[in-house]
């Protein structure tokens, strides 16, 4: 056979190349996202000057190829950490919940209205955001609950499936059917 590579090798060459680029261009992508993701949460800060971005950007991807995994699990820990700005957040929008009830009821006394914004808080608080965010743990049934569930899943289907059947047959056979069973039931 022929020793140098023809049309076939240079071919897949270039797309091994391609691939390489494609793949290159992915990390970079990945790693810009990621560093603009911890500059907005306040991790790390942005680089100002033009020639710190390009030592930087040289010196992080150097960093990132020799981070340990700990180092990476700390970054993503930090990065969906809970706040501890709860409170202040709370404190904020019960008194704008109170100004706006204010507007809505100027005869209230300052008394009933920080009431009226703090049943209106807790009501938000309860119905939407516990359910939505926290929702409750649901107990794990026991094997013989699942059984007797399931076996009532299953009846029900066949049930359905036996009306739906009824339905398809014509009127004639069914009174014919009927019939049928009431002499065989007689007998």
């Amino acid at each position: 056979m022929n020793d140098k590579p023809g049309i076939l090798g240079k071919t897949l060459g270039q797309v091994g190349n391609l691939g390489k680029q494609i793949g290159e261009g992915v990390v970079e992508e990945a790693k810009k996202s990621a560093k603009a993701a911890s500059q907005q949460v306040g991790i790390e800060k942005p680089v100002e000057n033009q020639a710190e971005k390009k030592t930087g950007s040289q010196e992080q991807g150097k960093n990132v190829k020799q981070l340990p995994v700990a180092d990476n699990k700390d970054f993503v820990r930090d990065l969906y950490a809970k706040t501890d700005n709860k409170d202040q957040s709370d404190k904020n929008s019960v008194s704008q919940t109170a100004a706006k009830t204010a507007k809505e009821n100027p005869d209230k006394t300052p008394a009933e209205i920080q009431k009226m914004a703090n049943l209106r808080q807790q009501l938000h608080k309860e119905k939407y955001y516990d359910p939505t965010f926290n929702p409750p743990e649901q107990e794990e049934e026991k094997p013989q609950e699942r059984v007797e569930r399931l076996e009532e899943e299953e009846k029900k289907k066949r049930w359905e499936l036996q009306k739906k059947e009824e339905k398809k047959k014509p009127i004639a056979v069914t009174n014919a059917e009927r019939k049928t069973e009431a002499r065989v039931g007689s007998g």
